[in-house]
């Protein structure tokens, strides 16, 4: 994500409409897979979020950091948000949101590359086309 913002976060506008312009809708979201696994449904009804612990990701084998633990705290009360469904739906919005500026700003640039790639290939070519 990070190196989308390098085009600017007003770019998103998406994003910015539903969400506003914050760090921590700009990052990577968190969220405690392992906690939901044991039945989320049960568990949309409680007004905190769920310890780091729950957050382990077992696909990976690693712990959530400390650090993005504190995000995911900081959107919970950013956000008022009062019960962990409330987390549960955020997560998935946020992504969402990002996700159409992410494909624009990359085919930009990806068209951009296939561009100067062309060129330089049409040069290469006329250069060694010319030659004895």
């Amino acid at each position: 994500m990070s190196l989308l913002l390098w085009s600017g976060r007003d770019k998103f506008a998406h994003t910015i409409k539903y969400l506003e312009v914050s760090d921590l809708v700009f990052a990577k979201g968190v969220y405690p897979y392992s906690y939901r696994s044991r039945g989320i449904q049960e568990k949309f009804g409680e007004t905190q979020l769920p310890p780091i612990e729950a957050f382990y990701n077992t696909l990976d084998d690693e712990a959530l950091t400390q650090e993005d633990y504190e995000r995911a705290k900081k959107i919970w009360a950013h956000y008022k948000m009062n019960i962990l469904e409330n987390y549960h739906d955020h997560y998935p919005l946020s992504d969402v949101l990002l996700l159409p500026t992410s494909f624009k700003i990359s085919a930009t640039q990806f068209t951009k590359n296939i561009t100067k790639t062309r060129s330089t290939l049409l040069l290469f070519r006329h250069w060694h086309g010319s030659q004895p």
